[in-house]
């Protein structure tokens, strides 16, 4: 079993890596459309977060503090992919931990599941979503895993 590194990532850190990933990141045949900027607070339901928060902040209250960012890029089929990052208070260790498969009827009987892909990895205590959305349908296997590479490339080699 390998030993898993479950090293937390100061708040100030993660609001670093969003602006770096949003300056540098790179992905195949796409480029930087936009991503978020300014504050962004998201006011929810308190018992959607199992009574903790009413707004996705790191103290649950109005401030600057918010635990989610979003970067979008787009290729020449005018595929988007959208890059969210995602502050915890807790560590998950550095692991892809969601891909879903396709492998469904619901999938295969619904042409229009075809249009998005996703999947996610944990980056110690950020979780990183990776979304790709096609207005025509058919994504391509290779590149989410293109994709997929750069983004935990970026994130090998990011020195918090």
């Amino acid at each position: 079993m390998n030993e898993v590194d479950h090293t937390m990532i100061s708040y100030e850190q993660y609001r670093e890596l969003f602006r770096n990933m949003a300056a540098q990141l790179e992905l195949p045949s796409s480029k930087l459309i936009e991503k978020t900027d300014d504050i962004n607070l998201v006011a929810i339901d308190k018992e959607s977060s199992f009574g903790k928060r009413s707004i996705l902040t790191l103290d649950g209250e109005q401030s600057n503090t918010e635990t989610q960012e979003r970067i979008y890029y787009q290729d020449k089929k005018q595929v988007i992919t959208v890059i969210d990052l995602v502050y915890l208070n807790a560590s998950l260790g550095k692991d892809m931990i969601f891909w879903p498969t396709n492998s469904t009827d619901t999938y295969n009987e619904h042409d229009f599941l075809h249009n998005y892909d996703e999947c996610m990895l944990s980056y110690n205590n950020i979780l990183v979503k990776i979304s790709r959305i096609s207005p025509e349908g058919g994504l391509d296997f290779s590149d989410m895993r293109q994709t997929v590479q750069a983004v935990a490339s970026y994130l090998q080699s990011y020195k918090p």
